[in-house]
């Protein structure tokens, strides 16, 4: 998918998703309701999983010693 799209704004997508499933979850008014918010949440989730894991090791180099970071 990150083909095709930016990695960040799908990031940005899960979040939206995430965020309002969270705030879903505290409105539910029954078990249904809270059950689908609870799966909308695992799929906003899974975006950070699948789409973050490759950002995180960017400021390593090939031999494992950071980078230079900004707030070294």
């Amino acid at each position: 998918m990150t083909r095709y799209a930016n990695a960040f704004r799908l990031i940005g997508i899960g979040l939206s998703v995430w965020t309002l499933a969270v705030a879903g979850c505290g409105l539910a008014l029954g078990f249904w309701t809270l059950v689908l918010c609870r799966m909308l949440v695992g799929v906003g989730e899974a975006s950070f999983v699948a789409l973050a894991s490759p950002f995180i090791g960017v400021p390593l180099s090939l031999t494992g010693v950071l980078i230079k970071l900004p707030y070294q």
